[in-house]
């Protein structure tokens, strides 16, 4: 543990082995998360109306961000509601 290898990111290795060992996050968390991710989704659909009928412009970054904010929506989602279902079955 006293060689910079043990501290490769910046922190000691067996913190970044806790930090991804399958610990949960609070019910709160994922709330948060689902409000965050449900809000961003609103708003790509938002800059997709402009972007098609207001500016008449298609730019490859905002595509790019539109192409990603979809899966990532629909992945946290099912997440959410699958911890939501487990949680009320117990």
């Amino acid at each position: 543990m006293n060689t910079p290898q043990a501290e490769a990111f910046g922190r000691p290795n067996p913190i970044i082995g806790i930090a991804g060992s399958g610990g949960g996050f609070h019910r709160w968390f994922w709330i948060g998360i689902q409000v965050g991710v449900t809000f961003a989704m609103v708003f790509v659909h938002w800059l997709i109306y402009q972007c098609l009928y207001v500016n008449g412009a298609l730019r490859p970054y905002c595509m790019i961000v539109w192409a990603v904010t979809t899966p990532i929506v629909w992945l946290i989602t099912v997440q959410f509601l699958q911890r939501l279902l487990h949680s009320l079955s117990l």
